[in-house]
Formats: structure tokens, sequence, C-alpha cells
């Protein structure tokens, strides 16, 4: 067995409720409080402002449509690309990429939003629909 899985919790002061054991562990942003009951602040990855303009441009790129409630895949998928770039957020990759002067970082925004797949000419189900429809193999060129 590993003995990091098998290591005992550490017991609660008895005079510490289970509550303030817990609001002491969790993570608040630096100056703010943690107001009991109520949900965790939301980190923002992203102003909506840079937001509405990385869905405008990975459209106007790619024709791939953003939804209003990816910013988790923003930020899975953009943060690498702003720290290889030394850039401390998504807000300085929008600023950067604004610019359009850096070609390179454009290319890799795009590479990272897009899903590279070539699977069209492996899956031979909708030749053998069309094959089936027409009588003949379908033939595009």
């Amino acid at each position: 067995m590993n003995s990091v899985l098998n290591k005992p919790l550490t017991p609660v002061a008895p005079s510490t409720s289970v509550a303030a054991a817990h609001s002491a562990a969790t993570s608040v942003p630096a100056g703010k409080p943690p107001v009991t009951g109520s949900a965790p602040p939301k980190l923002m990855v992203v102003t909506e402002e840079s937001y509405k303009y990385l869905q405008q441009e990975i459209y106007r790129q790619s024709g791939i449509v953003l939804d209003d409630d990816k910013h988790y895949l923003l930020e899975s998928r953009l943060m690498p690309v702003a720290r290889a770039a030394k850039l401390a957020s998504l807000d300085e990759l929008c600023s950067r990429l604004r610019t359009g002067v850096d070609a390179a970082l454009n290319q890799k925004f795009i590479e990272a939003l897009t899903t590279n797949e070539t699977l069209f000419f492996r899956d031979i189900a909708p030749f053998d629909a069309l094959r089936q429809k027409h009588g003949r193999p379908a033939t595009n060129w």
C-alpha cells in the first residue's frame, strides 16, 4: 500500500468547529475574507471583452463557434500558449494578438483551439452508404 494514501488525517482541535477548519483549508483570493454560507468567488480567467475577442477571432480564422460557457476550454488550451510567450494572462495574450504583429503566436493560438482529426477517410461507413445509395463508388475529384 502507498504510505501517502494511507496517511492519517490531521485531527481538528476540539475547540475548532468543522466549518472553521474547512474555511481555513479553502483557497480564497488575497484581500477578500471568506463569506460564510455563500459559494466561493469565481476566479476570472479572462475579461468578458477579451473572451468576446477570442470568440470572434477563432470564428473568423477557423469557423469554430465558441459558446459563452467555454471559459475552461480557453484556460486549458491557451494558458500554455501564453506561458510559452512569457505572458502572464489570457488578457495579455489577447493584447498581443490584437496587434497583429506576431504571426507565429496567432498560429499557435489557432492550433491550440482546433482539433486536428484526420479520421474522415479512415471511416468506411460513409463511403459504403454512398455506394449503396448510388450503386457506385463515390468520387470527389
